[in-house]
């Protein structure tokens, strides 16, 4: 076929295109909200795509019945579809194309071990629908690091290679539907708000929810005051925040409702802000170090010994250990040390010579002679011929 006759349009040709057929099923969307716009129904498909289960591809059809927009028919929409990178196409069919093919929290975990450097929170939105709650969850509990950058304001989560887990003191009194747990010990040394903290089985906040004019309770996870599993000065030095719950030596509240036996946090409606009365009683567990050992770290720092004899010195007269291991200990490093600086002596290889005198006439002989003048080759050994 010419391509005047495409250009011009004969009969022939008319009769002998193909003929696009469009949908006749109607679409699950209000037609009059479909847009004009090209770059419009594209990035409608997308967002179809995207929240398509684990991202599976689906036809023509399907695109049609929830965006309004037919492929079929309108060819710069899909041509503008294929090019996209952010699409595959699998022969007829069309699936969403993420920058890492994570499908759910667990392949998620192991992407971040695999990534020491971070991955930033906008390479990680699309890769399946409920990935934004599973990263706040992760780090809510502590099980990866989030750093918020200052300037941008965007978020780089890490892995947590390995956790520093300590106990707090007391015994805690948990009633489910309650924000508010009692501590058989205040903790309001050890802990702040915004730290994590695990009571039984399940990771909290301290709740640092402000006070609003509005007296109902709060949203769950609304008090997770910072991304940091352990803080390191109080959040309201100023102390002119007000916050919604209090936290003293009898109050420690939590950023969302203590779960039932079914695991449901759902606010109990009469006491979601008062003290348990009854319920079960759990030790409670955070990251790292308690604030006031920190802190007791930080005053008394400055008379670390920078010396390690005296260092030594100081953990004999404390107590912490004895002058035999210590002397043990250095005999080790000392030990250790020579070996290092010992150097493995390498081996050469010596020419191997042999005399062949006695294979002539037989059959290796003949096969032996079939090599160079000079040297042969017998199995993985190099001989010289003599």
């Amino acid at each position: 076929m010419s391509w005047r006759n495409l250009a011009y349009g004969s009969k022939q040709v008319a009769e002998s295109a193909t003929t696009v057929i469009p949908i006749k099923d109607a679409p699950q969307v209000d037609i009059s909200n479909v847009p004009k716009n090209d770059g419009a129904k594209v990035y409608n498909i997308l967002e179809y795509l995207r929240k398509v289960p684990m991202h599976q591809p689906v036809t023509i059809r399907d695109i049609f019945q929830h965006t309004g927009v037919d492929l079929g028919v309108d060819d710069q929409v899909d041509q503008r579809l294929k090019n996209n990178p952010k699409v595959r196409v699998i022969g007829d069919r069309y699936a969403y194309q993420a920058k890492y093919d994570i499908k759910n929290q667990i392949q998620l975990l192991k992407m971040l071990d695999r990534t020491p450097e971070g991955i930033p929170m906008e390479d990680l939105m699309d890769c399946y629908v409920d990935v934004e709650r599973d990263l706040q969850r992760l780090a809510r509990s502590g099980e990866v690091i989030c750093v918020k950058n200052a300037e941008k304001g965007a978020e780089v989560f890490y892995p947590r290679d390995m956790s520093f887990l300590v106990d707090v003191s007391g015994i805690t009194t948990a009633e489910p539907g309650s924000y508010i747990t009692h501590s058989s010990q205040d903790v309001t040394n050890e802990i702040r708000r915004g730290d994590a903290i695990r009571i039984g089985n399940h990771w909290f906040r301290v709740s640092g929810a402000v006070k609003t004019s509005n007296a109902s309770r709060p949203a769950p996870f609304a008090g997770m005051s910072s991304k940091s599993v352990s803080s390191v000065r109080d959040p309201n030095t100023s102390k002119k925040v007000r916050y919604l719950f209090k936290f003293d030596k009898d109050h420690m509240p939590l950023d969302a409702p203590f779960p039932d036996a079914n695991n449901h946090t759902i606010a109990s409606m009469d006491r979601w802000d008062a003290l348990p009365k009854r319920g079960p009683k759990f030790q409670m567990t955070k990251h790292g170090c308690t604030n006031d050992i920190r802190e007791l770290w930080q005053n008394t720092m400055h008379n670390f010994p920078t010396d390690r004899n005296e260092f030594y010195k100081k953990l004999v007269q404390a107590g912490l250990t004895t002058q035999s291991k210590v002397d043990a200990s250095r005999r080790q490093s000392k030990r250790r040390l020579k070996e290092d600086k010992k150097k493995t002596r390498t081996r050469k290889q010596r020419d191997i010579k042999i005399s062949n005198q006695h294979l002539i006439g037989t059959e290796l002989g003949e096969i032996l002679a079939k090599g160079s003048e000079e040297q042969f080759t017998l199995g993985a050994v190099q001989f010289e011929k003599n």
